[in-house]
């Protein structure tokens, strides 16, 4: 009896975990929420924020693909590694800055970055290659007046953390 208690229960078994291997993804993307343990105590848990001023106003940037790690208090790298489509491809979902001439901005991240890349797309372009590096100088770049979008590539290399995040932010008239 026991025996043949045991061949129904591994049928059972068996026929519900090959019915249930199907290859039905979903339709929409789905979000997936990246948490970390709470040991974590060192900063900073996730990527940087970045925000971009001018005076008084104030823009929080678009954060797009970031690889970032994290050490625990228990000596283990923590990490979320992301992607995202090009700033190009979003280039109206993407915050803008109102600028009426050339100015400089001020690049705020939580944390200072080791290195900061800047790239400037012309109005309506589609080639991610057609680009202008932009100067970087104590945290401050120069902007020509006008629609320009602006990739800001952050890179921290600290003792505890370390990642390279991709940024957005467009300037307008």
């Amino acid at each position: 009896m026991k025996r043949i208690l045991i061949l129904i229960l591994t049928a059972i078994v068996c026929v519900s975990a090959f019915t249930g291997c199907g290859n039905d993804l979903p339709e929409e993307p789905v979000d997936l929420e990246v948490t970390f343990s709470e040991n974590l105590t060192n900063f900073p848990k996730e990527p940087p924020t970045l925000f971009v001023r001018d005076g008084d106003t104030r823009v929080k940037a678009w954060r797009g693909t970031c690889s970032w790690m994290v050490e625990g208090e228990d000596g283990l790298g923590h990490g979320v590694e992301s992607d995202s489509p090009h700033p190009i491809d979003l280039r109206e979902s993407i915050p803008a800055i109102a600028l009426k001439k050339k100015t400089a901005l001020t690049l705020s991240f939580e944390g200072r970055p080791t290195k900061i890349t800047v790239k400037r797309y012309a109005p309506n372009t589609t080639d991610y290659d057609d680009y202008e590096t932009v100067k970087v100088s104590e945290g401050t770049i120069e902007v020509k007046a006008g629609d320009y979008l602006y990739e800001v590539i952050a890179t921290w290399s600290g003792e505890k953390y370390s990642g390279t995040v991709y940024y957005a932010f467009r300037t307008e008239k």
